[in-house]
């Protein structure tokens, strides 16, 4: 093969590269949970908390206790671009050449908070989805936010609404599961 049409090859390929993978990004499994631990003295972090409930097993990814209420955090690792769509039952994902529906992450994370409520009634919860590594498109609301936003989501959280006892009471019930 001559120069210039290997050249013009690994441009091909360059370009064919930028295109399918630009702006991928993939981060380490513990990403959330290190960054979480940024918010300060304030802020109490659980992760990968596994309880019973009604329905069977459940993972609830991050928990953080706060004056300002307590934050259930779902994670969605999923790449590519996600299309938002509040009121649907499936997001649609694309990706390098895929594409998938993933069911509605601030429906299933709702679920979660309906069974914590039971056991932690009075103590405002907060449905939080972090979507770690792809792009966010369309209605994403105020429940959803991108991996660089989600201390500052939490930390935006500062006015008091949970009493002393009831920091005390989230913070014994996250350690005992």
């Amino acid at each position: 093969m001559d120069p210039l049409s290997l050249i013009l090859l690994a441009a091909g390929g360059a370009g064919v590269w930028y295109f399918f993978f630009r702006g991928q990004t993939r981060r380490a499994p513990d990403a959330v949970a290190e960054k979480l631990k940024s918010l300060g003295p304030d802020f109490t972090v659980f992760s990968g908390i596994v309880r019973m409930r009604d329905e069977g097993m459940d993972r609830i990814d991050h928990a953080v206790v706060s004056p300002g209420g307590v934050f259930i955090i779902l994670e969605v690792v999923e790449t590519g671009t996600l299309q938002c769509r509040m009121n649907a039952m499936d997001w649609p994902r694309r990706g390098p050449g895929t594409f998938k529906n993933v069911h509605n992450p601030v429906w299933r994370n709702r679920k979660r908070i309906n069974s914590l409520e039971k056991e932690l009634p009075e103590v405002p919860l907060i449905n939080l989805v972090v979507v770690v590594n792809a792009q966010l498109a369309g209605d994403a609301g105020p429940e959803v936010v991108t991996f660089g936003k989600l201390t500052g989501r939490i930390s935006a959280n500062r006015q008091p609404v949970l009493s002393p006892e009831q920091v005390e009471r989230a913070k014994a019930f996250f350690k005992s599961l």
